[in-house]
């Protein structure tokens, strides 16, 4: 392209660059260049791209559709009597069935059907199934190969296109309907579902069966035995479901339910191997030689004994252990009647007569014992049983329970009764807080009507009982409990009088309680030395709360003592944050508990009765109700990240902005200048951290502070002090800046200034019905059961989604961008028949219904752009009140009646109708389940840690959590002992030793490289005298027939090596 009158540049020398081919002749026209320059990149690009095709092709083209796994099939009828017990797993998607009639075993049940929770997903799409061929095989097998099973290649390989298998199609879930017939009696027939065959394809069983014969066994092993089983694990022939991972992508399998039996040399070979370095090349003589050799020892026994099965790690690891080696002890005893004994051992124990929940439980587990009778060998037993996703849950939950259960008989009867019984499970839980929080939020997904969220909610449970305890309640509120004449006038005529009574009550119990402080040497002059040493914050408060209590007495000299003991219990961070008051506090407790006791009530120890009693308890009530709340809402307060939250929990938010309202009224006892000096000193520090910077901005531009009269105030000091409000807000959510050396002075100092005015406010009459409501308010926003996700979004998730706004119909406030598709959803379309039912409810349940709107109203209030004006229940349509009153009184249902028939009626047909509006909608509920899932996941660490806040150790507001705890106290202690069994996940020894001895024959063996154990000689030799098997509370080796693994926090199953195990001579094992 070049012009004939201009010659090209010569070619370079050999080895010299490749420069040459871009070089142009520079007479050249300017577009001849820059095209000679395009084509040659193009080239490149072109032969570049050839190259990465070719290499796709043949290294990367998969089909569309991914091979099929290999699932196991749980037992199922078969067509013919005679047919193989094999039988292919059922997809859990519906299908399309054609009518057959099969013949049902009397000896075996209908298989159970997985629940949804239970249903395995598979990851790849399956070839439709059909049935069993039940035509014997020859004698004679020529031998296998890939080519003559005709199955695709784990990995296509170069050039090679893989076969697309045929669409999926659905199944029909397997009938769960006990047998009804005599187990002696004929066959029935009974229809069942029937799979259409595609000709040309291998059923599941025969590809399972036809996979495995590429397996190569030694000489003499028979296909069906453990050691085969281990072969095949080997070679990686084991089932999709006996898979730890999927092979293709080295991921977990979400079907894996246990191995195949492993070897322990393969499964333990990088520790025999490091161990057998240690000895070979370490001195015989030295501590880590010695342990070596006691660790290979019990390896080398176990290797030569048993195989290995893993499990997962779900923490059901020792039941899912428990469960194999227990059928697989009786498939071994050679015994055909082993399987039906067993089953009716298990019907005749305890636990099966306990209940009519844990009777059908056991019926469920005796019949899948007895459908083992129909697998002959080891093998199929485990194929078809003890993979099966379907039979295994059920075992699961009965071990568990029948656990349970044997554990809490055993509690009652070595401890010698319930009550010492319920004395050590408060104990632990006490002791743990994390247990009471578990125990609350338990209580809050099962029972959402309970008492004990009630007496939290409304207060109106008096928990404290003791008069020390009640006197301080009584002090606590005496300001508030005193009136003067001008007060008393105020009341209505019909209560003049009853408070003049107790106006005189009052002064004979403040009496009583100076004449206790001065006898324990708190006497005026002490106390008013006290006060002057005081620091000028307290001493603010102190004489504003002086004068208040004084208007009400003008002409009655109040002891200093007493006085202070009220202000301080009433004033509670005034002793948190300085020494004298909480020594001087501290003091006057113990004097009371030592006079007036805890054995008997205020009003008994004071010699009241009648209505003198009556009056006191009745303002002690009033007083704990004004209390807890006030409780709760310092918690709110205080709750980590809880101001962050304030925009997406409206109830949150609604409660800062009042408490900021009020503090606007703190006496300004501090200097500007003072109060300027101290907000400066904690600045400097937070403008150290970025972190506290941005936090400290975030807060201080918020709207809650928007618009309040400091903030807008001319006055410099007003400014000052709106500043000092929201530093006590950050304050309060950065509690570590009260520890820090540069600023905790300051940090007390502003504490002091501020809390204890929040703090009598919280307690004033005049405030007590804002108080309750918006302590309940925030009560009940975190009683909502916020639902958990995983990663993909489906139709669980999104029932999930809705059923907890059904439920709680208040979080609304949460899922604004839900309400109206919600409503829509909800619309039964029968206003009539809703409305009737509404009347029925509030017919025969007046109380529960009127509980349950006054609840709505409370947590709902102003909580939604709905009902700003309006109580929330009123902007609710009736579908959804009914259907949140049904969730919320579930129990009501448990009675057959009229109306609980129509009602059972209506929650199901609404339920069913929910799930198909989700399914015609499911784009669109995705859009708004993403556009809500930060706030819902926001919400769910938020209950978290307000609910613990509730119940820790050493909480400053414990009225919850003392509430909780006398609810407890008083729970029957078979419930008691349910709850706490629920949440107590430390009690794996005891469930453990329960199951030995309600099953019996089981040994436990302790791995010993175990990392919980002290590797030293002396620490492992008892325990590794019996290869590490445990001879105390459990069987030992020689007698048991089920063994299980304890290594590195997880259980495993041990199969022993028996003589039935393989048709080899030379491997006798254990009998």
């Amino acid at each position: 392209m070049s012009s004939p009158s201009s010659t090209p540049p010569s070619c370079p020398p050999p080895g010299r660059n490749n420069l040459y081919h871009l070089q142009t002749n520079p007479q050249d026209p300017l577009c001849i260049r820059a095209l000679r320059l395009v084509a040659y990149v193009l080239l490149h690009i072109i032969t570049l791209g050839l190259l990465l095709l070719f290499h796709y092709c043949t290294n990367h083209a998969i089909e569309e559709t991914s091979i099929p796994v290999i699932p196991v099939q749980p037992q199922t009828p078969t067509p013919h009597p005679t047919a193989s017990p094999v039988s292919p797993r059922r997809s859990p998607t519906p299908q399309p069935q054609q009518p057959s009639v099969t013949q049902t075993s009397p000896d075996l049940p209908h298989p159970t059907t997985p629940t949804p929770g239970q249903q395995p997903v598979s990851p790849t799409p399956q070839t439709p199934v059909q049935p069993a061929d039940t035509t014997p095989q020859a004698a004679p097998t020529p031998p296998i190969t890939k080519a003559s099973l005709d199955l695709p290649p784990t990995t296509p390989t170069p050039g090679q296109r893989p076969v697309s298998p045929a669409p999926q199609t659905p199944v029909q879930p397997v009938d769960t309907t006990p047998p009804t017939v005599p187990p002696a009696g004929p066959p029935v027939a009974t229809p069942a579902p029937t799979l259409r065959s595609i000709p040309g394809l291998p059923t599941l069983t025969e590809i399972v069966d036809r996979m495995q014969r590429l397996g190569v066994l030694p000489s003499g092993v028979d296909r069906k035995s453990l050691e085969a089983m281990a072969n095949f694990n080997e070679q990686g022939l084991a089932p999709n479901s006996a898979r730890l991972t999927i092979t293709a992508t080295q991921i977990l399998n979400p079907l894996f339910v246990a191995t195949y039996p492993k070897r322990i040399q393969s499964n333990f070979e990088i520790m025999i191997r490091d161990l057998e370095n240690i000895i070979r090349t370490g001195s015989p003589q030295s501590e880590n030689t010695q342990v070596a050799n006691l660790l290979l020892n019990q390896l080398k026994h176990l290797d030569a004994n048993y195989y290995l099965v893993d499990v997962p790690g779900d923490g059901n690891c020792f039941y899912r252990s428990f469960y194999i080696g227990w059928l697989c002890s009786l498939s071994r005893r050679g015994n055909p009647q082993a399987f039906e004994n067993e089953a009716q051992r298990i019907l005749g124990l305890p636990f099966a007569q306990s209940s009519i929940r844990n009777q059908l439980l056991s019926e469920q587990m005796a019949q899948i014992i007895r459908s083992c009778q129909g697998h002959p060998n080891i093998k199929d037993l485990y194929d078809h049983i003890l993979l099966s996703p379907i039979h295994t849950p059920v075992a699961i939950s009965y071990l568990k329970n029948l656990a349970l259960f044997t554990m809490d008989e055993n509690r009652i009867t070595s401890m010698g009764g319930a009550e010492n019984v319920r004395a050590l499970i408060l104990g632990q839980m006490v002791e743990a807080p994390e247990m009471l929080a578990d125990s609350l939020r338990k209580i809050i997904q099962t029972e959402p009507s309970s008492p004990i969220l009630n007496h939290i909610f409304r207060g109106n449970m008096l928990p404290i009982t003791g008069a020390a305890k009640q006197v301080e309640l009584t002090l606590e509120f005496l300001s508030q409990l005193l009136l003067n004449d001008q007060d008393i006038q105020q009341l209505p005529q019909a209560q003049q009088q009853e408070a003049v009574r107790f106006q005189a009550s009052l002064n004979e119990l403040m009496n009583s309680m100076t004449a206790i402080l001065v006898s324990g040497n708190l006497t005026e002059e002490s106390v008013r030395s006290l006060i002057q040493n005081l620091p000028p914050e307290i001493q603010g408060h102190y004489q504003k709360f002086f004068q208040a209590v004084a208007t009400t007495r003008p002409n009655i000299h109040l002891p200093t003592p007493l006085i202070l003991v009220s202000f301080l219990l009433s004033h509670p961070s005034c002793a948190a944050n300085n020494n004298l008051c909480s020594d001087f506090l501290g003091q006057a407790k113990t004097v009371f508990e030592g006079v007036l006791g805890n054995d008997t009530t205020l009003a008994e120890f004071l010699g009241w009765n009648g209505g003198k009693a009556a009056a006191l308890n009745a303002k002690l009530q009033a007083s704990w109700s004004q209390k807890q709340a006030g409780s709760l809402i310092e918690v709110a307060l205080a709750l980590c990240d809880g101001f962050k939250s304030s925009q997406t929990i409206v109830q949150l938010g609604l409660t800062y902005r009042i408490i900021a309202k009020l503090m606007q009224s703190t006496l300004q006892t501090l200097p500007e200048a003072q109060l300027r000096t101290t907000l400066d000193t904690i600045l400097r520090h937070i403008n150290q951290s970025a972190n506290l910077t941005a936090s400290y901005f975030e807060m201080s531009a918020s709207p809650i502070f928007a618009g309040l009269e400091l903030e807008t105030s001319r006055n410099s000091q007003d400014k000052t002090y709106a500043e000092g409000i929201k530093m006590f807000f950050f304050l309060l959510q950065y509690p570590s800046l009260l520890q820090n050396r540069a600023t905790g002075n300051a940090a007390k100092q502003i504490m002091l200034l501020y809390q204890p005015h929040l703090q009598q406010a919280l307690r004033k009459s005049i405030n007590a019905h804002r108080v309750l409501s918006t302590g309940g308010s925030i009560f009940g926003t975190f009683c909502w059961f916020g639902p958990t996700f995983g990663n993909d979004v489906n139709t669980q998730t999104i029932e999930t989604t809705l059923s907890f706004l059904a439920r709680d119909p208040t979080a609304l406030s949460l899922c604004q961008t839900m309400r109206n598709d919600f409503f829509q959803i909800m619309d039964s379309g029968n206003p009539a028949r809703v409305s009737a039912l509404i009347q029925d409810v509030q017919v025969n349940y007046p109380e529960l219904w009127e509980n349950f709107i006054q609840h709505l109203d409370i947590v709902g209030y102003r909580a939604t752009p709905q009902n700003a004006t309006r109580p929330f229940s009123q902007t609710l349509t009736p579908d959804i009140l009914l259907y949140s009153f049904l969730h919320s009184h579930h129990h009501i249902l448990d009675n057959i009646t009229g109306l609980t028939t129509k009602l059972t009626a209506y929650i199901n047909e609404q339920t069913t109708r929910m799930k198909t509006r989700i399914v015609s909608n499911f784009d669109r509920w995705t859009v708004l389940f993403w556009a809500n899932f930060e706030k819902i996941t926001t919400y769910n660490n938020l209950q978290r840690a307000f609910l613990f806040s509730l119940v820790r150790r050493g909480n400053a507001y414990p009225e919850a959590s003392q509430s909780f705890i006398h609810d407890l106290n008083t729970m029957d202690i078979r419930n008691l002992m349910r709850m706490f069994n629920s949440v107590n996940t430390q009690a794996e020894d005891e469930h453990i030793s329960a199951i030995s001895s309600a099953l019996g024959s089981l040994a436990l063996c302790q791995y010993l490289a175990d990392g919980s154990l002290t590797q030293t000689v002396r620490q492992l030799t008892p325990l590794a005298n019996s290869y590490g098997f445990f001879q105390m509370d459990y069987t030992p080796e020689q007698q048991a027939e089920i063994f299980v693994l304890r290594a590195n926090n997880h259980y495993n199953c041990l199969l022993p090596k028996d003589a039935n195990d393989t048709t080899r001579a030379g491997n006798s094992g254990n009998p």
